[in-house]
């Protein structure tokens, strides 16, 4: 990535980098497992 702002420069190698790894992972290898926020519910729900 060619800027002439370093903060652009440092935020387009962090978003490659990650990406990068993202496109490496494989959902079936159970090397990975992904760790999501549970749903929150409503209190009135619960009764």
């Amino acid at each position: 990535m060619k800027s002439n702002h370093v903060d652009a420069r440092k935020l387009a190698a962090q978003i490659i980098k990650t990406s990068a790894v993202v496109m490496q992972i494989d959902p079936n290898d159970a090397a990975f497992a992904y760790h999501v926020k549970p749903r929150t519910l409503a209190m009135n729900a619960m009764q």
